[in-house]
């Protein structure tokens, strides 16, 4: 894991490449929130927390509402909903904007002389994302069984 490297037990986290279409285009890492990572399993489950990295490389290639929407949906899996899904959606909106201006601000910076990773942070709850899985057990839905069975 990039955060921390001494920790490569799957116990903290779990590291996946992205592709756009066959473009491998770099990798996104979900661990527990830094300050929960040496914590009981107890005190885990009282306040959850956990923390996406993501960096992404060749990003001429992708288009803009590409990328949008996967910091969108990125931000907005770690967001709490205790105030509101509405406020989650602005919250996720604003890290994604915030996110695409600041790396057009490095390429713009970087001139002819290189094109710059988009490197990405999310933490929270995770709520948004727990809710989903809620959602999709109480409905019977299994994405996974499904990618299997149209194989």
């Amino acid at each position: 894991m990039r955060r921390a490297w001494y920790l490569d037990s799957p116990d903290y986290g779990r590291r996946f490449l992205i592709y756009y279409n066959s473009l491998k285009l770099g990798w996104v890492e979900v661990s527990a929130n830094p300050e929960k990572l040496f914590g009981t399993i107890d005190e885990f489950h009282a306040d959850p927390r956990a923390r996406l990295d993501m960096e992404l490389s060749m990003m001429r290639f992708v288009p803009q509402e590409d990328v949008f929407g996967l910091l969108y949906q990125a931000s907005f899996m770690m967001q709490d909903i205790a105030d509101s899904y509405d406020a989650a959606r602005e919250r996720a909106r604003t890290s994604a904007e915030s996110a695409m201006t600041g790396y057009m601000w490095e390429v713009m910076r970087a001139g002819d002389q290189y094109v710059p990773d988009l490197q990405f942070s999310a933490d929270g709850s995770y709520a948004v994302f727990r809710e989903t899985v809620a959602h999709w057990k109480e409905s019977g839905f299994d994405p996974f069984l499904r990618k299997r069975r149209q194989e």
